[in-house]
């Protein structure tokens, strides 16, 4: 370890000390605003949905997250220690935020795909994964092990992918890296996605069908945004539990901090599988492009954007280069800096408008071998 890193560890765990004793004299020993009761921390709940860009303590949305010893970690709904988190990470961050300092109580690590990499095209920056293509950028990292260095990404391999949801069986890749490396290691899977259908045995997610052999009827609701789960018969993907994900239903506080793809269907803004209110026409920051967007949620539970900014770099976002200009629903013709703009700020840009149908197309569901028509007898 460092000299730097040892002198952060101490900082951290002094921060994590005085705050610990600042909740011990407070009557209500828990974080203002989140129904929390973690180690008396006061302030105002705050939730994150992002990427982890760098650590210094953790930076998500450009948005640097102070780790505290109680903060706990989560991977794919698994305890794991602070180690264990990556640059590149998919993470769910619920914390509290004060007037100087936002501060992490837990940090879920979620990955969008584990699986076997079906087919690799246009030189590796398109991949083919349990049904689904993913889109591998300059800016995604690809980690191996030592005994992998060098090895690029090929038909077979078990990886896990972090990444952002363009459209249904659709994703940006922030990070690939190899899932088991034990040749013996059971070839299990994992996807995350919007729930479209449910039978008894077989279950739509995103745009895949896939058979179902859980011994218990899956809990949740069409359109509910899960992770599934199973293993690989004969080559098949069979799904044997399904689960919610965390995200917007288990955000704490009234905002919620994303980078991400806005969707666009039948006129209304929609993200992991919710509709989002919105104050103006926001369809011109849905399309193939990620952005920041910040979510409010009022007494009813409602959804509403109250801030954009579209086309942002997911890695680098609010950490170094100045911020594209945030639109607010309600002054749409006024450009507001973001949080953390250079000063100076950048100039007013020209947002391109993107058309879109009216209506969404129908969507279509890659069925997998074992559930197609066979054409033989």
């Amino acid at each position: 370890m460092t000299p730097e890193r040892k002198i952060w560890r101490r900082l951290l765990m002094i921060a994590g000390l005085s705050m610990a004793l600042m909740g011990f004299a407070s009557p209500s020993g828990g974080i203002g605003g989140t129904g929390i009761r973690r180690g008396g921390i006061g302030g105002t709940g705050v939730s994150a949905l992002g990427v982890i860009q760098k650590f210094g303590s953790i930076f998500v949305n450009g948005t640097e997250y102070l780790l505290l010893p109680a903060t706990r970690y989560w991977r794919d709904g698994h305890p794991v220690q602070e180690r264990r988190l990556r640059r590149g990470d998919a993470i769910f961050i619920t914390g509290t935020q004060t007037s100087t300092r936002s501060v992490a109580l837990d940090v879920r690590v979620q990955h969008a795909l584990i699986g076997l990499v079906q087919a690799v095209h246009a030189r590796g920056l398109r991949l083919r994964i349990l049904g689904q293509t993913v889109y591998v950028g300059r800016d995604t990292l690809t980690r191996f092990t030592r005994s992998h260095h060098g090895q690029s990404l090929r038909a077979g391999m078990d990886v896990a992918v972090s990444a952002l949801a363009r459209a249904p069986g659709q994703w940006q890749a922030t990070r690939v890296a190899l899932a088991h490396t034990h040749p013996s290691a059971p070839q299990t899977f994992l996807m995350r996605g919007s729930l479209r259908m449910v039978g008894r045995h077989a279950l739509a997610l995103g745009n895949r069908l896939f058979v179902f052999a859980g011994r218990r009827p899956i809990s949740a609701q069409v359109g509910d945004y899960v992770v599934a789960r199973g293993y690989y018969r004969s080559g098949h993907a069979v799904v044997t539990r399904v689960r919610p994900s965390a995200g917007l239903d288990n955000a704490v506080g009234p905002e919620i901090l994303v980078t991400g793809y806005l969707r666009l269907v039948r006129g209304h803004l929609r993200y992991e599988g919710r509709t989002l209110r919105q104050g103006a026409d926001l369809s011109i920051v849905a399309g193939r492009h990620p952005a920041f967007f910040i979510i409010r949620r009022d007494a009813a539970g409602h959804l509403t954007i109250v801030h954009v900014t579209p086309h942002v770099d997911i890695m680098h976002y609010g950490l170094d280069a100045p911020r594209i200009p945030i639109i607010d629903p309600d002054h749409p013709g006024s450009a507001h800096k973001g949080r953390g703009t250079h000063p100076s700020g950048p100039p007013p840009i020209t947002i391109p408008i993107i058309n879109h149908p009216p209506m969404a197309p129908a969507p279509t569901f890659s069925m997998p071998p074992v559930m197609r028509p066979s054409l033989s007898r």
